[in-house]
């Protein structure tokens, strides 16, 4: 059973079936959404917001889902969730959006309110620009993102408007945001928080992981990787994450739509793939091996040689990929040498380390359940 099926089957209302792990999942996948469209709606008091129900128009659909991954199977979640007797009536709220080319943001945050008693804060992952991707790449040389700025940001004016407990969640780049707007958030807001989902985000650099603000919500994080987990173990310094099975295999778990559920809660497995495990340690010592100067010179460079080639979109990267690639190569010429000859040693080295891991780590664990909110 995926997220599709357990919309259709699950019916019970937050009263009887908690809050748990696969509704936090569910509505990190609206928070893709467009909801822009929404704006003038989503600021007004309480009893006249918006619900998921209302979003059942055809006329809708085309601004809602415009350039969201995984068109279909959106399409159906909303549709499955706007018929639920456990979704349809949840209202939707404060929605934010930031996008700026020159100051590398892409963020978005939404809210839903559950019940009088409870809201959901849905922060947004990296989205298919190229501007949300090279975001995410600077977070080997730059703390905090922008992003993660406005998570907290949101999540202050938020908490001022909320009643009752606040859960934070996202999916990828979006359970980062969850995890870093919580650590830094007031401690009044920390009281309100019951709970943060991050489902595959990445971790963070540096000494993060040991300063008080980390420290004082560690208890409430509940962080979900696949089997491959590739994003979600990058700058991860942690054990505490579970396991959850995919039906896909290699990057394609990252999907939402791929991770298996049994009753209410996901399919654990007990280990990382070895394939995973080889990648993750192989970045972790390329990163510990360059410098913050050397990491920013690398990710600047592989973001100009793209704007060069005038792409703006992950998925034109798959378009017509030889003459993509020969621009690509053309624009790589045009370097000067001292940057051509860092690049290539930079790739070097990044081969030499996976061929000197490879199939000699082993990290195992075994999965815990993660207890419903």
């Amino acid at each position: 059973m995926t997220i599709l099926d357990y919309v259709k089957e699950q019916h019970a209302p937050f009263s009887e079936v908690p809050f748990n792990p696969i509704d936090s999942l569910i509505l990190t996948k609206l928070s893709y959404f467009h909801f822009e469209h929404f704006s003038e709606h989503l600021n007004k008091k309480e009893k006249h917001l918006p619900k998921i129900k209302d979003l059942l128009k055809a006329e809708l659909f085309p601004k809602l889902l415009r350039n969201v991954q995984h068109p279909l199977q959106s399409q159906a979640l909303l549709i499955n969730m706007g018929m639920s007797p456990r979704y349809r009536d949840i209202k939707f709220a404060y929605f934010e959006e930031k996008f700026d080319q020159n100051k590398i943001v892409q963020f978005a945050a939404i809210t839903f309110i559950i019940n009088e008693t409870l809201a959901y804060i849905a922060y947004r992952g990296t989205d298919s620009s190229i501007i949300g991707w090279q975001e995410d790449f600077n977070m080997v040389f730059t703390f905090p993102i922008p992003s993660q700025i406005e998570a907290v940001e949101y999540l202050d004016k938020v908490a001022k408007k909320v009643k009752g407990r606040l859960i934070l969640g996202g999916h990828s780049k979006g359970g980062n945001l969850a995890v870093y707007a919580a650590s830094q958030s007031k401690s009044k807001v920390k009281d309100k928080i019951k709970a943060i989902y991050n489902h595959d985000g990445p971790g963070f650099l540096g000494d993060f992981y040991k300063g008080e603000e980390y420290l004082s919500i560690k208890a409430k994080i509940h962080k979900t990787v696949p089997t491959s987990a590739l994003i979600g173990l990058l700058f991860y310094e942690s054990e505490d994450y579970h396991i959850v099975k995919s039906n896909r295999q290699s990057v394609y778990q990252h999907n939402p739509f791929t991770w298996l559920i049994t009753g209410n809660d996901f399919q654990y497995e007990a280990n990382i793939s070895r394939r995973a495990i080889r990648v993750n340690t192989t970045l972790h010592q390329w990163l510990r091996s360059a410098n913050n100067e050397e990491r920013e010179l690398f990710v600047t460079t592989m973001f100009e040689l793209i704007k060069t080639i005038n792409v703006t979109d992950v998925s034109e990267l798959n378009e017509n990929v030889l003459e993509t690639s020969l621009r690509a190569i053309r624009a790589y010429r045009k370097l000067d040498n001292e940057t051509k000859k860092f690049i290539r040693l930079s790739f070097r080295d990044l081969i030499k380390l996976y061929f000197n891991v490879l199939g000699r780590t082993n990290l195992t664990r075994k999965p815990k359940r993660l207890k419903n909110s």
